[in-house]
């Protein structure tokens, strides 16, 4: 994390005020060496990082370093913000009258000076909290002077300095911290701190890989909820124009490479291919290696041959393996690839781009390296398991049932089993058939989040018997974050072609081209298949590929594991992509009474069911991940008593993450936590992203984070540069996209474009956020919400604080601690919260160094937010969504750094002062206004050129858009139109050609402009609050319009209807408070895409008819009040996309044609779910 930190801070030493700091003779040179000085330390921080969870030394150290660089940056701070608290109108004057009679800096420095000999003292060379220092000493030194500055001002700042103020001061100030910093690298050597490399590994990584290995021949006795992903792989790897790769995809511990070893010895399988070879590849990819082994593995070398083989070169492996699978069928097995680098590192032994017969089982946690492997490929997402799933796992590892002499505690065991169950959050196994199709994708990848079980699948596959019959040889390897591409194309050339130990000898000299080479051509001549087990990065993938022949017509294939989704497309963009899912509870629970070895045959009935009980609890926070399953399941079969699972299930996070109740180095009989696994992927991340995914620990578990409210709450932190020629929203998303192709954070809602809406996190990996986010010191969190106050003792110095509040809560103050005297982000998360006006000031006042101040849901007393909110010239995002204030104070317009401002009290006279408060507030992209606001006039004067998004601005006339002529950026916009007289009529003249998402009220009874809707070509996401008179032809060229939501639009005619089915790409319609006509078509053809259609409090409509053909593609529908329709359309029964039917506040005689046995049931018989509820009599 520290290296995040520190990024950010040279980032914002590239600022333009801080280069014309640079230019001042006394200073620049000064803050050069400091930003030289950063650059260099910061080649270390990644291990430093690393090295603090192994070393409490370096822990220590780096906690004193931190709070000493936090010291420093309150000397600074205290001083210049004693000015801001006492500023008058014109502050500008008064600091600068301060300076020029001669503010002493002297004190600033000596203060400095004190606390650097005390930076001194400590050995270390971890510096990385200085980015937050250094980030708001300079800044605040320009924008407490200069918040209410001139265009010119930056040239009148630096005048006033070189005619009254000490700059040879503040040169001192800035020389000693760099001298400091000078230091600590000098004394680096003393923690053994390393440079980051691209390749290699200490000791500690090297026990990782060795961990990560598989085993083909060992096939996991524990299996559930594999079966038909291990079908479906086995598919793919024996067609005959099948994918040359077939990858397993998941998360950590769902079971990738059990499934790949099903495939790999699924009898299919063994009778296809001609040979076979598995590999474990895992994080640190060693090329030469995992050839060479898949080579030996696939030829069976002689002594002779292997001495051979040993001397090649990794190109002569690559190429004999690449050989070996080219000119027969073989399999192999990728087992545990990390990156797509690790592919790379392999491709050369591998026929990818010949028509072979050989293929490739891949595994991985990371999706992109499945796509990278083979575009082509073949990619399954391994799921969770289901709860009963899960279950089954955790009684078969457990090994507790019904025949315990007394049933209470066997009961009372089973009872606690699912309860500590429920928090593994169920991760499973599943592939095949696309490895054997005859023209099937090279690459099949299975892309899921650790311990979810993508190796596993891929065993499945593996071994799976169509596949045993459809390849000639077969290679496992699994490769890991590090990828030795000649390791890598060696082992599977060797286990493709199993050499003699003089080809061996041969394979061992061979250059990696040669490997790479002889790869390609065993898999294009012979059907192989080939496992990539666990690949983390398309590098990996680049690094491999050359050994495979993925262009070629080849019966060989590729079976690839990831947890990060964009190695998967990388390996074959074409390929079959298998996302890997939890297990469901039935599934989970299957695992679960496999392991844990109980059952209904304890002759004490209530002990079973007691421990059958507690099963279902604790199994219910797996989630269904077969990982965390297993180990839970495990750990209760060694445990015989009631007593013993009660003591698991009071703590079932700690002893799914660790796997065992005794000491540290224990390794609990082959059973281990699941923490290690999710840390791998946590490791692997980049510092940006690290930082991203530990902020989310603000929020609380099991919630739903609006994608939105969380990419800017990321902007604000600092977290995503401005310095890109990217649009940092796009840039935030992107992060939030990587981390879920990473399979770090799960998708909740989509909305209609497919983007993401919400976001959140599976439980272990929540536990491994808030663990991380602990020990790094990020943020601190009170939690008032829970049953029992939760609120532990700040380890240090708080930066960042989140408040979970509830409304039994009357009176909750910060006090004075002097932990939270430095807080950048303050999170208040409450549904109803009262507070009095001296708590809501407490903030405003004590936490001046605010970036971020979220108060929604609050209510005060105090119905206008306090003058003080003015100090906080910092902040970035301000929000007071669903709080009860209805005034903003005239001090708010010096919030000159505001990027996002959000106003939607539930106050609608909510007031905002007049003047020009929003002009200086440049950096202002996103603005919420309160309901029905006009301040149209305040926004038109604002420069923000970067504005983004405008919320419920009320206007006369589309015409006053044209105002908006600077907002050339604008992509949401949300305009309610009033009576404007005369105006009314007119038309705006600007094009809004970035906006995406538009949403229009008018008055009652007053008509939707059209003219504004068309002004905006590119929307996807239209609501329209008003009467629609007329749906004009124009509105089908919106090619992109994916959502659109008529509310209050009158009566819409059969010409309106025609209208609205003719949208290419519509595929949601909210139909809500109008008057439809009694007779509705949908025509055939009509609708191509809707994939969710609501209907509701429709007046008139009696009679629907759905034509043939129309909607095909239809999954959800929604009928509410609408009385006096009679029947659901025949139609219905052609939709065979349809998934969901919900009916809500319908007359009685509609629903009970619904029925089993009803009039209307044959037309939904087909529906998966039909919910009624709120029947009218």
């Amino acid at each position: 994390m520290a290296e995040g930190i520190v990024s950010i801070v040279l980032e914002g030493l590239s600022n333009p005020i801080i280069q014309e700091l640079k230019s001042l003779k006394s200073v620049g040179g000064k803050v050069q060496s400091a930003q030289t000085q950063l650059q260099f330390m910061q080649a270390y921080l990644k291990d430093a990082d690393a090295s603090q969870g192994r070393n409490e030394a370096i822990r220590i150290w780096v906690a004193r370093v931190r709070d000493a660089a936090y010291d420093l940056e309150d000397v600074i701070e205290t001083y210049v913000l004693k000015v801001a608290f006492k500023r008058k109108p014109n502050l500008l004057t008064r600091v600068t009258g301060i300076f020029i009679r001669g503010v002493n800096l002297y004190q600033i420095g000596s203060d400095i000076e004190k606390i650097t000999t005390e930076i001194s003292e400590l050995r270390s060379s971890l510096p990385g909290d200085l980015r937050e220092s250094g980030e708001d000493a300079i800044e605040t030194y320009v924008l407490k002077v200069a918040f209410k500055r001139k265009p010119n001002v930056l040239t009148w700042f630096i005048g006033i300095f070189i005619k009254g103020v000490n700059l040879h001061r503040i040169g001192s100030d800035i020389e000693k911290i760099t001298t400091k910093i000078s230091q600590l690298s000098l004394i680096m050597p003393s923690f053994n701190l390393h440079q980051t490399r691209e390749s290699g590994g200490d000791t500690f990584f090297q026990r990782q890989q060795e961990r990560r290995i598989a085993y083909p021949h060992i096939v996991d006795p524990h299996v559930v909820g594999l079966a038909p992903g291990t079908e479906i792989l086995a598919t793919h790897l024996i067609k005959e124009k099948g994918p040359r790769v077939v990858s397993i995809w998941g998360m950590g511990g769902l079971g990738k490479t059990t499934l790949a070893k099903q495939v790999y010895h699924h009898g299919d399988i063994k009778r296809h291919f001609d040979c076979f070879a598995w590999v474990c590849i895992s994080q640190q990819c060693q090329a030469r290696e995992v050839l060479e082994e898949i080579l030996t593995k696939l030829i069976s070398p002689t002594n002779e041959e292997r001495k051979k083989i040993a001397k090649m070169k990794i190109d002569e492996i690559a190429e004999k393996l690449w050989n070996t699978q080219r000119y027969r069928k073989c399999l192999v097995v990728l087992d545990d690839i990390w990156t797509s680098d690790a592919w790379s590192s392999l491709q050369a032994g591998f026929p990818m781009n010949e028509e072979t017969g050989s293929r490739i089982l891949l595994t991985t946690r990371n999706k992109e390296v499945a796509s990278y492997a083979d575009k082509n490929g073949f990619l399954f997402e391994l799921q969770s398991l289901n709860d009963d799933e899960s279950w089954e796992l955790f009684e078969k590892i457990a090994m507790f049932g019904p025949e315990d002499t007394n049933h209470k505690i066997y009961e009372h065991k089973k009872e606690l089993g699912r309860e500590m169950l429920q928090r593994c959050k169920g991760l499973p196994l599943a592939l095949a058939t696309h490895l054997i199709k005859e023209k099937g994708p090279r690459v099949v990848s299975i892309w899921g989040m650790g311990g979810l079980g993508k190796t596993t699948l891929a065993k499945q596959v593996y071994h799976h018997g169509d596949i045993k019959r459809h390849f000639d040889c077969f290679a496992w390897v699994c490769i890991s974050q590090q990828c030795q591409a000649r390791e890598v194309l060696e082992e599977i050339l060797t286990k493709l072609i199993s050499p003699t130990n003089e080809e061996r000898k041969k394979i061992a000299k061979m250059k990696i081209d040669e490997i790479a080479e002889k790869l390609w051509n065993t898999q294009r001549y012979r059907k192989c298949l080939v496992v990539l087990d666990d690949i983390w990065t398309s590098d990996a993938w680049s690094s491999l590929q050359a050994g495979f022949p993925m262009n070629e017509e080849t019966g060989s294939r590729i079976l690839l594991t990831t947890r990060n989704k964009e190695v998967a497309s990388y390996a074959d963009k074409n390929g079959f992509l298998f996302e890997l899912q939890s297990l469901n509870d039935d599934e989970s629970w299957e695992l679960f009474e496999k392991i844990a070895m109980f059952g209904p045959e304890d002759t004490n009935h209530k002990i079973y069911e007691h421990k059958k009980e507690l099963g279902r609890e604790m199994l219910q926070r797996c989630k269904g991940l077969p990982l965390a399953i297993k180990v839970l399941a495990g750990l209760l079969a060694r445990k015989d008593t009631v007593d013993e699972w009660n003591t698991v299930h009071k703590n079932v996070y700690a002893y799914i993450r660790r796997g065992t109740d005794l000491g540290p180095d224990y390794k609990g009989e082959g059973y281990e936590g699941v923490s290690w696994v999710l840390e791998l992927s946590y490791d692997n991340l980049p510092y940006y992203l690290k930082l991203c995914f530990l902020y989310l620990a603000h929020f609380l578990e099991d919630y739903e984070i609006p994608v939105s409210t969380l990419t800017k709450l990321w902007m604000a932190e600092g977290f995503i540069s401005s310095a890109s020629v990217e649009v940092m929203e796009d840039v935030s998303y992107m992060c939030l996209s990587e981390l879920v192709g990473r399979c770090m954070v799960q998708v909740g809602k989509q909305g209609s474009n497919k983007k993401i809406k919400t976001c959140h996190l599976h439980d272990l990996m929540r536990d491994l956020c808030m663990l991380k986010a602990k020990e790094g010191n990020l943020l601190h969190i009170i939690n008032y919400s829970a049953d029992v106050e939760i609120k532990q003792t700040p380890n240090g110095r708080v930066r960042r604080l989140a408040i979970y509040l509830d409304k039994k809560v009357d009176i909750y103050g910060l006090g004075k601690d002097e932990n939270y005297g430095h807080v950048r982000s303050l999170l208040f998360s409450a549904s109803i919260y009262f507070m009095n006006s001296k708590v809501l000031q407490s903030p405003l006042k004590n936490f001046t160094l605010l970036r971020v101040l979220k108060f929604e849901g609050i209510r005060s007393g105090v119905f206008k937010l306090p003058h003080e909110i003015g100090n906080l010239v910092h902040l970035r995002f301000l929000s007071v969504k669903d709080s009860n204030f209805h005034a903003l104070p005239s001090s708010i317009a010096n919030l000159v750094c505001l990027q996002t401002l959000d106003l939607r009290s539930i106050d609608r006279d909510f007031k905002i002062p007049n003047g020009n408060m929003f002009s200086k507030m440049e950096k202002l992209r996103h603005i919420y206004l309160p309901r029905y606001h006009s301040a149209r006039r305040l926004l038109f004067a604002t420069e923000a050129v970067n504005m983004h998004t405008v919320v419920n601005i009320c206007i006369q006339a589309s015409s006053d858009l044209d105002d908006f002529v600077k907002l050339i950026n604008l992509r949401k916009l949300g305009v309610n139109i009033f009576d404007g007289g005369d105006k009314k009529e007119k038309g705006t003249n600007i094009i809004f050609k970035h906006l995406h998402s538009l949403s229009v009220g008018s008055g009652w009874f007053e008509p939707i402009p059209w003219n504004i809707v068309l002004s905006c070509p590119n929307i996807y996401k239209l609501r329209l609050y008003g009467v629609i008179r007329e749906l004009p032809k124009e509105l089908m060229c919106h090619e992109k319009l994916t959502k659109l939501t008529l509310i209050n639009f009158g009566n819409l005619e059969d010409d309106h209807i025609k209208v609205l089915e003719k949208l290419p790409s519509l595929r949601m319609l909210f139909a809500r408070f109008g008057y439809f006509p009694a007779l509705l078509v949908c025509s055939k053809g009509g609708f191509p895409l809707l994939e969710f259609l609501s209907l509701a409090k429709l007046t008139a409509l009696k009679e629907w008819k759905v034509e043939k053909g129309a909607m095909p593609r239809l999954c959800r529908l929604h009928i509410e009040e609408c009385l006096d329709l009679k029947a659901v359309p025949d139609g219905l029964q052609y939709i065979t996309t349809l998934k969901e039917l919900t009916i809500n506040e319908m007359r009685s005689e509609f629903c009970s044609r619904l029925g089993d046995g009803g009039e209307d049931f044959y037309k939904i018989q087909h529906v998966q779910s039909v919910i009624i509820t709120n029947i009218w009599a």
